[in-house]
Protein backbone atom coordinates (compact mmCIF):
# COMPACT_ATOMS: atom_id res chain seq x y z
CA UNK A 1 0.00 0.00 0.00
CA UNK A 2 1.39 3.15 -1.12
CA UNK A 3 0.19 6.13 0.50
CA UNK A 4 1.09 9.93 -0.15
CA UNK A 5 2.48 10.86 3.63
CA UNK A 6 4.25 14.27 4.76
CA UNK A 7 6.40 13.93 8.03
CA UNK A 8 5.87 16.20 10.96
CA UNK A 9 8.69 15.79 12.40
CA UNK A 10 12.58 15.64 11.59
CA UNK A 11 15.09 12.69 12.14
CA UNK A 12 16.35 14.76 15.18
CA UNK A 13 12.99 15.26 17.20
CA UNK A 14 12.10 11.70 16.30
CA UNK A 15 15.49 10.80 17.96
CA UNK A 16 15.03 13.08 20.91
CA UNK A 17 11.78 11.03 21.65
CA UNK A 18 13.25 7.86 21.34
CA UNK A 19 10.98 6.94 18.55
CA UNK A 20 13.44 5.69 16.06
CA UNK A 21 17.31 4.92 16.67
CA UNK A 22 20.03 6.03 14.04
CA UNK A 23 23.19 3.41 14.53
CA UNK A 24 25.88 5.80 13.13
CA UNK A 25 28.45 2.82 13.59
CA UNK A 26 27.07 1.48 10.79
CA UNK A 27 27.48 4.16 8.07
CA UNK A 28 30.19 4.22 5.92
CA UNK A 29 31.49 7.20 4.90
CA UNK A 30 32.00 8.47 0.54
CA UNK A 31 33.30 10.93 -1.59
CA UNK A 32 30.64 12.59 -3.94
CA UNK A 33 31.87 12.17 -7.44
CA UNK A 34 33.63 14.80 -9.10
CA UNK A 35 31.20 17.04 -10.89
CA UNK A 36 31.08 20.53 -12.51
CA UNK A 37 29.88 22.96 -9.80
CA UNK A 38 26.48 24.21 -10.91
CA UNK A 39 26.26 28.22 -11.85
CA UNK A 40 24.89 30.10 -9.04
CA UNK A 41 22.38 33.03 -9.66
CA UNK A 42 21.84 35.51 -6.87
CA UNK A 43 18.19 36.59 -6.10
CA UNK A 44 18.35 40.17 -4.97
CA UNK A 45 15.17 40.92 -3.74
CA UNK A 46 12.00 39.08 -2.65
CA UNK A 47 9.82 39.68 -5.86
CA UNK A 48 12.69 37.76 -7.87
CA UNK A 49 12.56 34.77 -5.01
CA UNK A 50 9.17 34.44 -5.05
CA UNK A 51 8.73 34.53 -8.76
CA UNK A 52 11.33 32.15 -8.84
CA UNK A 53 9.84 29.63 -6.28
CA UNK A 54 6.11 30.95 -6.96
CA UNK A 55 4.97 26.99 -5.91
CA UNK A 56 6.17 27.08 -2.34
CA UNK A 57 4.49 30.18 -1.83
CA UNK A 58 0.88 29.40 -3.39
CA UNK A 59 -0.20 27.96 -0.03
CA UNK A 60 -0.77 29.73 2.99
CA UNK A 61 1.85 29.60 5.59
CA UNK A 62 2.15 26.56 7.80
CA UNK A 63 -0.15 24.61 5.93
CA UNK A 64 0.48 20.71 4.54
CA UNK A 65 -1.90 19.41 1.54
CA UNK A 66 -4.15 16.26 3.01
CA UNK A 67 -5.74 15.56 6.22
CA UNK A 68 -3.30 15.34 9.71
CA UNK A 69 -4.45 13.20 12.81
CA UNK A 70 -2.89 14.11 15.96
CA UNK A 71 -3.22 11.64 19.06
CA UNK A 72 -2.08 13.39 22.60
CA UNK A 73 -1.75 12.46 25.85
CA UNK A 74 -4.92 13.10 27.84
CA UNK A 75 -2.57 15.09 30.61
CA UNK A 76 -0.34 16.60 28.09
CA UNK A 77 0.01 20.11 29.05
CA UNK A 78 -0.22 22.71 25.90
CA UNK A 79 2.97 24.96 25.47
CA UNK A 80 3.31 27.36 22.85
CA UNK A 81 6.46 28.32 21.41
CA UNK A 82 7.49 30.65 18.63
CA UNK A 83 7.58 29.74 15.59
CA UNK A 84 10.86 29.65 13.46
Amino acid sequence: MKENLTPLIGTQAAQHMKLITVNEENFVMTSPPCSKQAEVKLLNTAEEVIKRFSDVFDSPLGTFPGKVHLEVEPNAVPVIITRR
